[in-house]
């Protein structure tokens, strides 16, 4: 999933700077960016709740496909991790800090989202539901057991909620950001050198597009970004951030539309995103500065996590009931909207009660690390 630390980084307007700036204020445009982004993964996802129709397929493939959300996810982490790292320096201490901060800031909603699909898969998934969808039968198909429910919770198994592959990759590539950034701020020579290596990493990973190695380059150019000068200074202007965007899109529906050479894509979707969020840094966009979107970013890792369950539970009660009926496609726009408006308001409550307490305890868990340490 997405990066799932708070984006507090300098906007920097329209003009060159030689290192990225100090974390001193809130990024409204990238915050905004992972909102809607974590809106078109939930869009796309709920249509898909019900039996495969063209109008469904065509809502998750192509006006609301959440591939190249994912693709901006995992840039976005390796900016926003990289320059929280560079901010604080690159020591035994920092680094310490660094994997206790994410612990409290991922698991705390992780296991909110795990147990509400746990609920969902005890209580709701043996009820009749003749037009769920297929894929959603064969997912849970191979039956739960105990190693399954503690991945599920530890963020390394998507049985229970299959989002959570993302945050399987998140906390693996956090692990590796440390040595990444190290190499990256040595010199040019050796930080272009680690992104190639990453590239080359990412091709060779083989054809599964859920591998951790196959987006270790998507998290190297965003560190890149927050890390070498000759990128911060780099402006592609809004031409430029339409640009990245128009090629993931693009190349999302080659590798959908593919079952061949799928890494040579999602590379090429890195480099897409890359170019939007070092855009979105220079650029002021005024629209992605409204106080709704902002708010959408800051509610973002709910609304990944808690859509599944709440469009599963939805289909199902609905399916159960007998309410569901021809024509689906009209269904599965309505379970968009219901999904919407369900998820939206939880992943709010999500934030002020559970992930802002987590980062809370996270910071007091480190000031005992530290005590201990001195």
């Amino acid at each position: 999933m997405a990066d799932c630390e708070p984006l507090y980084l300098a906007n920097r307007g329209g003009a060159a700077v030689a290192a990225p700036r100090p974390i001193s204020s809130h990024n409204d445009a990238l915050q905004s960016l992972r909102g809607l982004a974590a809106v078109s993964v939930m869009f796309a996802h709920s249509a898909l709740t019900l039996s495969d129709n063209g109008v469904a397929y065509f809502l998750a493939a192509k006006l609301f496909p959440g591939d190249p959300a994912v693709m901006i996810f995992f840039v976005l982490s390796g900016y926003v991790l990289a320059a929280s790292l560079t901010k604080r320096g690159v020591s035994r201490g920092s680094v310490i800090g660094f994997y206790v901060r994410r612990i409290f800031r991922i698991y705390p909603a992780l296991c909110i989202g795990v147990s509400a699909a746990l609920v969902f898969y005890l209580f709701l998934f043996p009820l009749p539901s003749p037009h769920r969808a297929a894929p959603i039968v064969s997912h849970y198909s191979s039956g739960l057991s105990f190693s399954k429910i503690i991945g599920s919770y530890l963020g390394i198994d998507a049985f229970l909620l299959f989002p959570t592959w993302t945050v399987c990759v998140e906390l693996f590539a956090s692990i590796a950001l440390p040595a990444i950034v190290i190499l990256m701020r040595r010199n040019a020579v050796t930080g272009w050198s680690t992104l190639a290596g990453l590239l080359l990493i990412s091709l060779v990973s083989g054809d599964a597009a859920r591998q951790v190695p196959a987006f270790l380059f998507h998290f190297g150019m965003g560190a890149m970004i927050a890390v070498r000068p000759e990128v911060a200074r780099f402006n592609p202007g809004r031409l430029g951030i339409a640009f990245g965007l128009l090629v993931l899109v693009l190349f999302h529906l080659v590798r959908f539309e593919s079952h061949f050479l799928q890494n040579v894509p999602l590379a090429v979707q890195g480099l897409g995103a890359a170019v939007v969020i070092a855009g979105l840094i220079q650029v002021d966009v005024a629209w992605m500065r409204r106080r709704a979107l902002v708010a959408l970013g800051d509610w973002s890792f709910g609304i990944y996590l808690l859509h599944v369950p709440v469009a599963f539970t939805l289909s199902t009660l609905f399916d159960a009931a007998g309410l569901i009926g021809l024509p689906l496609w009209l269904w599965s726009l309505l379970m968009v909207v219901l999904t919407t408006l369900l998820t939206v308001p939880l992943s709010a409550l999500t934030f002020q009660y559970v992930e802002r307490p987590g980062i809370e305890a996270g910071k007091r868990a480190l000031q005992m690390v530290q005590r201990r340490r001195s």
